[in-house]
């Protein structure tokens, strides 16, 4: 598997952090641009105190995309994809056209699996995906 490493100077574990997600965010933008979507050039909009680290669009389609990058040295806990489902969500009952992307490295936990099978990969409304 490969490894990414962010070399930093006097940087506390918490600003290291920040920058591998600021770095995982970009390289994830760069991504969905080259599988048609358009990104907003300013990530992390807040919504009435809602954070979404990607925004943009289905260019084909003119769907709107909502994704949260989750990059962390274990897997992600449910709590972290309940929240992002909880966003989409009230971006979706605004367009029911909208994409929700969750992008989590290296995995997502055996509870959060649960929770994407049970409530979100049955749900034929929405389209969400778990990446």
């Amino acid at each position: 598997m490969a490894k990414i490493k962010i070399l930093t100077i006097n940087s506390s574990p918490q600003k290291m952090a920040q920058a591998r997600g600021k770095l995982f965010e970009k390289m994830m933008s760069d991504v969905l641009n080259q599988l048609g979507y358009e990104i907003d050039s300013i990530p992390n909009t807040n919504y009435s105190g809602m954070e979404i680290d990607i925004e943009g669009k289905l260019i084909s389609m003119n769907n709107p995309l909502y994704a949260e990058c989750k990059f962390y040295d274990t897997d992600i806990r449910s709590p972290k994809l309940q929240a992002f489902y909880g966003k989409y969500m009230a971006k979706w009952k605004k367009n029911k056209k909208s994409h929700g992307l969750f992008i989590a490295v290296p995995d997502i936990n055996s509870h959060a699996k649960g929770f994407y099978k049970d409530y979100i990969e049955t749900d034929e409304e929405i389209n969400f995906k778990l990446l």
